[in-house]
């Protein structure tokens, strides 16, 4: 059976689509965590991270935003080892 496809949306989006154990998954992506999905691959480091959501969220709250949008992608899968 085919995956259910996402609703349709006006404006620019960022989705997230893998395969769970469970079949296709997909998410609507937050444009920070998109953003960021975006530098992970760039390889920047955790440091990189917290100073692209401290303009928006501000110093304080920039580590705990990063720090829970990387335990998502662990719990997801999208993160199953370092190097």
């Amino acid at each position: 059976a085919a995956p259910p496809v996402p609703p349709a949306e006006t404006g620019e989006q960022s989705w997230a689509v893998w395969r769970g154990s469970d079949g296709v998954r997909f998410r609507l992506l937050e444009t920070d965590e998109a953003d960021l999905l975006d530098a992970v691959g760039d390889n920047a480091d955790f440091g990189s991270l917290c100073g692209l959501l401290a303009i928006g969220y501000g110093e304080l709250q920039a580590a705990p935003r990063a720090a829970g949008l990387l335990r998502n992608w662990v719990d997801a899968g999208w993160i199953v080892g370092l190097t």
